[in-house]
């Protein structure tokens, strides 16, 4: 009876991907495809968010690169901007985007310390519905970390009123040696950029992200902050988020980085494979001209997706 079941199941889902997305594939020639064939119902779930993954980013991109596959393809231009064995790569196509490879040594530990009980002690934020609580909401959660309360009012305007008006918290620094040494890589890498140091840079906020396992897509889109760096308060449905410069630190599972141009049709849409510990380092044109999701590889099955985001604003 289970054996016939099984087949039943494997039947529906051949059919499925035949159905639905046979045309895709078809479509898709020159992008991703997963080749793994389903052993049983864990790997029909894996196969399945790996689809959606897959067609996410062939849907908004046409290259799709590793990291190594961008270098070699003289697309990422490696710099000397972090300490070895860290690796620092600028895109000219996109000025103002960086990955910085390897930033975090020790991904996996890291990922767990996000899910501690040290980590339970934050006053995390509930982000779809704004409110505040401790664990048990059901939902992607937030805690804002930091040298001292002041920092995260450092912007004004919009920023401000927003961490007042929805009781978000200020907490210390999460004391985890991998997350802090990624950190300071990514403060080095900030400071050696010349394009952004002719003025003082500080840092805004350290922001820890404990996603809910079916949080695994963050469409393409343009930031809500002022480009004119105006701390005045603004609509509240145009503008949020801000930072002069936005670094963000994938933890598990493997995610995509997906870069689009804002308007035109002369560049298409990028697709980078970052690996746990990866940084991508948004300023510039990287924020205002281009869009940049991120899109999670379900493959490991029971991994909901962890980050840190550090929030840099310029005098």
């Amino acid at each position: 009876c289970c054996d016939n079941v099984m087949l039943l199941l494997c039947m529906h889902e051949c059919y499925f991907c035949y159905r639905f997305f046979g045309f895709f594939f078809f479509q898709a020639e020159d992008g991703i495809r997963d080749a793994q064939e389903s052993r049983g119902l864990g790997d029909v779930y894996k196969r399945q968010g790996r689809a959606a993954h897959l067609r996410r980013i062939n849907t908004h991109a046409t290259t799709h690169l590793t990291i190594q596959e961008a270098v070699d393809a003289g697309i990422a231009v490696p710099e000397q901007a972090v300490p070895a064995p860290a690796l620092a790569l600028r895109f000219p196509m996109c000025p103002g985007l960086w990955v910085l490879r390897g930033c975090c040594t020790a991904p996996e530990t890291a990922w767990e310390e996000l899910g501690s009980q040290t980590a339970d002690q934050l006053d995390w934020t509930a982000l779809r519905d704004g409110g505040n609580s401790r664990r048990g909401v059901g939902d992607t959660m937030k805690a804002y970390c930091g040298e001292s309360k002041e920092m995260l009012l450092q912007r004004g305007g919009r920023y401000k009123q927003q961490l007042l008006s929805r009781g978000r918290k200020w907490n210390c620094w999460l004391k985890d040696p991998a997350i802090s040494q990624a950190r300071e890589m990514v403060r080095q890498a900030v400071e050696e950029d010349k394009t952004i140091c002719q003025e003082a840079v500080s840092l805004l906020t350290e922001q820890l992200i404990r996603y809910t396992e079916d949080d695994v897509w963050f469409a393409p889109h343009l930031d809500k902050d002022r480009s004119d760096k105006s701390h005045e308060p603004v609509h509240s449905r145009r503008y949020d988020g801000p930072g002069d410069v936005i670094a963000a630190m994938g933890i598990g599972p493997r995610s995509s980085l997906i870069m689009k141009p804002a308007s035109g049709q002369a560049k298409l849409g990028l697709s980078l494979k970052l690996e746990p510990g990866d940084v991508y380092l948004i300023h510039g044109a990287a924020r205002w001209e281009w869009r940049h999701g991120i899109s999670v590889d379900q493959s490991v099955e029971g991994m909901a997706r962890r980050a840190v985001v550090w929030r840099f604003i310029v005098a």
